[in-house]
């Protein structure tokens, strides 16, 4: 009959599995995580990757229309399957009152990675801002009427996405502005 291990040697090789799964779990929920991430990803159809992908471009709360702007006119179909399979969360009231859903900020990290991959970026930024833009002007228009607080609200709603087409903008035209200066040799081309 083999000779049973003796409690010291019970307890020292629990305590070694305890010790060894706990400096491995650091690095596992980050691991994990991802792994999740992309198994959801990868069990999506195109027009759900895409649509998953566009609205990575939001970085706060944002309204159907918004995201009609970000992913096309399918884009309530697209937003509803998505939320169906937790990788957008189902809406809630702004504080302009309408409803509005949101990507949690590590889902939404994955998602922009996976829209830097697919070049979709650049079009879906200037998508987004034209639609900013044409908001934009819309709730101006009700500053100074019986309409200012519903404006004032939509900004306070929409003032982190505003502020992400803003900078979109200003890199846009810091590259235009670059590049006819240097058309126009008011920039000096450094010798190579």
């Amino acid at each position: 009959m083999p000779e049973l291990p003796g409690p010291v040697t019970v307890t020292s090789r629990c305590r070694a599995s305890i010790a060894s799964t706990l400096a491995d779990s650091d690095a596992r929920p980050q691991a994990s995580l991802a792994a999740t991430l992309e198994w959801s990803y990868r069990l999506l159809g195109e027009p759900e990757r895409r649509a998953f992908r566009r609205l990575s471009v939001f970085p706060a709360p944002f309204t159907l229309d918004a995201a009609r702007a970000a992913a096309g006119p399918d884009a309530a179909l697209l937003v509803a399957r998505l939320v169906r399979r937790s990788l957008l969360v189902a809406p809630r009231a702004g504080p302009d009152g309408r409803s509005r859903y949101r990507l949690l900020e590590t889902v939404r990290a994955y998602a922009l990675a996976r829209l830097e991959e697919s070049a979709e970026r650049e079009e879906t930024a200037a998508a987004v801002a034209s639609w900013t833009v044409s908001e934009a002007e819309r709730a101006g228009a009700g500053f100074e009427t019986p309409d200012d607080q519903v404006a004032g609200q939509w900004g306070d709603a929409e003032q982190d996405n505003l502020r992400e087409v803003l900078e979109w903008l200003l890199q846009q035209t810091a590259a235009v502005l670059w590049g006819a200066s240097r058309a126009l040799g008011l920039v000096p081309r450094r010798a190579g």
